[in-house]
């Protein structure tokens, strides 16, 4: 059986337990991907800290929404974990449609954010989740290989043009191609570009702006 290995990226807001600690802090080690490796779980990871979020979103009133707890910086591992112990501190219990509707959209999410390659994903939790989830980052990764060709491309043109102290103000790309394409090429550029200022106003390696 294939595994996929993926960074789903969640943007968690810290919420104070109980105990005095970050929900986010308990959420960094499967970003540091320092989880699943030996006796740490990333489910147990998630499940924790879903538990502390759905807990004091419930006790302060809020509507039930994971919007915020899991997104492409995290494992699916982790998010299936989250998605369970958030519904468990809530109060309600996980439905399959729920699984099925959150897995697909955090697939989706994770392919989005990623712009260079297709990585290897493990989601090995639950057979329902993984599965919608492999499927929403597939459809994802597919609809935006234009813009990862066009990000590519872009990346490999301004550092070509750093090498060599010629930063462009107003860059072309070469040929034609689909917008998705001209936006990722110019979102690289963009950022290689910002990447590599120096804080004396130079750019590489002390290249002066000519413009």
């Amino acid at each position: 059986m294939k595994y996929l290995t993926v960074l789903v990226i969640i943007v968690a807001y810290p919420i104070l337990s109980a105990k005095g600690f970050m929900s986010s802090d308990v959420g960094i080690q499967d970003i540091k991907h320092k989880c699943d490796k030996g006796t740490l779980s990333c489910y147990a990871l998630g499940l924790k800290t879903g538990q502390i979020d759905g807990t004091q979103m419930k006790q302060s009133g809020f509507l039930y929404s994971i919007v915020g707890g899991c997104n492409s910086q995290h494992s699916p591992n982790y998010c299936y974990g989250y998605l369970r112990g958030f519904d468990k501190g809530f109060g309600r219990p996980a439905t399959d449609t729920e699984i099925q509707r959150v897995g697909k959209s955090t697939g989706a999410d994770a392919a989005s954010g990623n712009v260079t390659f297709s990585p290897h994903i493990e989601c090995t939790v639950n057979a329902l989740f993984c599965k919608s989830y492999l499927k929403g980052y597939q459809q994802s990764y597919a609809a935006n290989i234009p813009y990862k060709a066009g990000y590519a491309d872009g990346t490999k043109y301004a550092q070509q043009l750093i090498k060599v102290c010629h930063e462009e103000k107003h860059p072309k790309i070469p040929g034609h191609h689909t917008s998705a394409y001209e936006k990722g090429w110019m979102t690289a550029y963009s950022d290689v570009i910002g990447m590599a200022s120096n804080d004396n106003g130079t750019y590489g390696n002390n290249c002066k702006k000519y413009y």
